[in-house]
């Protein structure tokens, strides 16, 4: 069956602050890196489409998180993905909306 709203607001929530916490990682690596990238930038579309009320402070935690692409997961992104976005960015252009 299909997961209740509230439920799925809680999962977005919460797996914000986990691939936050991968990304402040200072000897993580840059597969790491460009998994939780990608990953927290599909969260933040995802959360597009929810009310904005239930996930705007998580929004504003990513966004405020000034997350940079480094080199090494762009270049490691380079071949499986066309290109990685700053999750930072992308809750921005949700608040923003």
């Amino acid at each position: 069956g299909k997961m209740p709203q509230e439920d799925f607001v809680d999962v977005v929530n919460r797996s914000a602050d986990i691939l936050l916490g991968v990304l402040a990682e200072k000897d993580k690596n840059a597969a790491d890196e460009a998994t939780a990238l990608v990953a927290l930038s599909n969260l933040v579309i995802e959360a597009r489409n929810l009310p904005k009320e239930d996930v705007e402070g998580t929004l504003k935690k990513i966004a405020s998180a000034h997350i940079e692409v480094s080199d090494a997961a762009r270049d490691y992104g380079r071949e499986p993905l066309n290109s990685i976005t700053s999750p930072s960015d992308e809750a921005k252009a949700a608040l923003n909306k």
